[in-house]
């Protein structure tokens, strides 16, 4: 019983007899209010920095039910390395971790229940995993060996340090294994942007190691497309969108593939790409240093079209991504690669980014 294992390494003597959270010998049960006989848990216990760790704990590795796990909120690494957290259980136990606002660690490795919700060819947020953007001290997180198919809600997350998504069960006749997961073109969007923030993206493993998400993409329509930057900072007052603008819409330009190979089974099979839209646009943003002086900011965010300035990422409660502040113009140029296939539900938008700064001289 979990409740059991949170007072066996939480209690503190001296607090048994002041609490409502009970249990009786052999029934662990925090809707209990009083009992002569029975144990007590102190909220304020649950304030300690204790690890929750079910690779070298023989008690939590026999707990399939982690209920009342939200309530640790003083842990700062939790490690469920294994764990099925099959069907609804997955849901409600990723919005319960999702309140544990001290994590710096975060290990779901092979929680193979552990999904964003794709159904039917129709990837959608389950309101499950993306609640991770509440982690604001996260700065590790181990979702290797799941069954994620969009990390949409990465973006969010710009103050993790270290992200491992590689091995995610996507699909077992590997079809879809090309568009989703993370090996899925759907999703070099994301690890793109997270790279060029300066975030570890490990999205692929090699014998023993994993690998980060730059070393191992191989040509393809994203790697051609983030090719297509023709500088990326300019002197005060310079201007490239006039360049940009001239930038050709159509694929074919760019070699962008017609046509993909994947696996069904140990059968290969392709499937041709239909509908094709290349957009290019911008987005232009400034910060001065009166600005920053002014404000006595030390961070910015991104919210929506607009840059905003706030204090850090901790006491601001925005699930936006983080950077520090120096003083500069930039235009943030980006190409969109809509596509989809015959005869497939699958569509994709490929999002790369090039953000061009002037400096002053």
């Amino acid at each position: 019983n979990f409740y059991k294992w949170i007072y066996d390494n939480f209690t503190i003597d001296t607090d048994k007899n002041n609490n409502k959270l009970v249990y009786n010998t052999g029934d662990y049960n925090s809707a209990v209010s009083d009992s002569a006989s029975g144990r007590y848990v102190l909220t304020d216990w649950l304030k300690q920095d204790i690890t929750l760790d079910v690779t070298n704990d023989p008690m939590l590795q026999t707990i399939n039910d982690y209920t009342g796990i939200k309530y640790l909120v003083g842990t700062t690494k939790l490690n469920l390395t294994g764990k099925l957290l099959e069907s609804q259980s997955s849901i409600e136990i990723a919005r319960e971790i999702s309140n544990m606002k001290n994590l710096e660690t975060l290990i779901l490795a092979n929680c193979t229940g552990l999904s964003d919700g794709f159904s039917n060819n129709e990837p959608h947020d389950n309101d499950s995993i993306s609640r991770f953007i509440n982690l604001k001290k996260l700065e590790y997180l181990d979702v290797s060996g799941c069954n994620i198919y969009l990390f949409d809600f990465l973006n969010n997350m710009g103050w993790i340090s270290e992200v491992y998504v590689y091995d995610q069960i996507v699909d077992s006749n590997n079809n879809l294994n090309n568009f989703y997961g993370n090996r899925g073109i759907a999703n070099y969007s994301v690890f793109g942007s997270l790279t060029d923030s300066g975030i570890n993206v490990y999205n692929t493993i090699q014998g023993e190691g994993a690998v980060l998400f730059e070393k191992s993409i191989v040509t393809n329509d994203y790697t051609r497309l983030k090719s297509v930057v023709h500088q990326n900072k300019l002197i005060e007052g310079a201007d490239i969108r006039k360049l940009y603008e001239t930038y050709s819409t159509n694929p074919d330009d760019y070699r962008l593939a017609t046509n993909y190979t994947y696996l069904s089974g140990s059968t290969v099979m392709n499937v041709d790409v239909n509908t094709r839209t290349l957009t290019w646009s911008y987005l232009e943003y400034t910060l001065t240093k009166d600005e920053i002086v002014d404000n006595n900011k030390t961070y910015y965010i991104k919210q929506g079209s607009s840059y905003v300035l706030v204090d850090n990422p901790i006491n601001d409660d925005i699930g936006y991504y983080y950077e520090y502040v120096s003083p500069f113009e930039a235009t943030e140029y980006m190409v969109t690669y809509h596509f989809s296939f015959t005869n497939s539900d699958v569509e994709i938008n490929l999002i790369v980014k090039f953000k061009i700064e002037r400096y002053k001289r």
